[in-house]
Parts: structure tokens; sequence; C-alpha cells
């Protein structure tokens, strides 16, 4: 922490006040692709850019160059992770991206938290999908932009109301 009204991240952990800022303007992000990828099955490339808004908040308020380089790692270990199961088929291109820079915003420690729960979220829609509606055709594929968006906002009011 470099002066008394700044905060900053260290680890995903918010040492004091701030950065909510760039996590809402995510939650902004993260609601629109939620719309884009129910609607179009895809989330655009022009979205992920104006994603990268709330990162260069997150990295401004982060407070120093070593908080910033550690989100930048955060990022690029989200990416290697996400990317091997997106070549295995387990997840859509923008996903990978919607996450690396969910990683970039939020921490790796939250980041953990907000997949935890979207793909908790997701499974209980796909077994209730499968097992309340059997016969029904469907596709195979679930959207996950929907499931991170509520995901963020479970934990954004967690952290509010703790």
């Amino acid at each position: 922490m470099t002066g008394a009204g700044k905060s900053c991240y260290i680890g995903g952990t918010l040492l004091k006040g701030g950065a909510d800022m760039a996590e809402t303007a995510m939650g902004g992000i993260l609601l629109a692709a939620s719309y884009t990828d129910w609607k179009k099955e895809k989330i655009p490339n022009r979205l992920i850019l104006v994603g990268v808004l709330p990162l260069m908040m997150a990295f401004i308020q982060s407070g120093s160059l070593r908080a910033a380089y550690c989100r930048m790692l955060a990022m690029a270990f989200v990416f290697f992770f996400c990317w091997q199961i997106y070549l295995a088929g387990g997840l859509g291109a923008g996903d990978v991206k919607l996450l690396m820079l969910l990683a970039g915003v939020c921490g790796l420690e939250r980041l953990l938290y907000i997949a935890l729960i979207a793909f908790l979220l997701a499974a209980i829609y796909i077994l209730a999908r499968n097992y309340i509606l059997p016969g029904k055709k469907r596709k195979r594929t679930v959207i996950l932009a929907p499931f991170v968006f509520a995901a963020h906002a479970l934990v954004m009011v967690g952290r509010w109301l703790a």
C-alpha cells in the first residue's frame, strides 16, 4: 500500500476500500456477454476489448507495479489453463477470454470462487435440463457466460454483505 487513501489488491485480496468500480464495470461486461452468448452463442471480440477498460482501472487501482504484474501473471495462468480446456472442446474461445479478463480485474483468488460457483450453477442447470425435460431435443453445449455473470454477482453481493 503506497498511500493512506489508496487501495490495492495483493493476491486477489482487497486491502482497503476501492476497486469495486472495476469489478462493477466488469459485471456490466459480463451481463452484456451473457446476453450476446445467449442470443448468438458467441461472445464478440469487441465486447472483450471493452472489457479492457475495467482491467485498466484495476491495474491503476492496484497501486503498484508489482500488483499489476501479479494480475498479468494471473491472466496468463488462466489463459494457459483454460486454453487447454478449449482445445479439448470444454470451453468456447469467448469463455476463455472472459475468464482471463476476470482474472485481471478480480484477481486469481476471487476468480477461483467465481469459476467454482459458475461451474456448479452450470452443473445444476445441466442436471435439471436432462432430468426435468428428458427426451426433449436440445443442444449438447451449455452457454457459460450467464453462469459466470451470476457467480460474479453472488461473490460481489457476498463481499458487500460481509
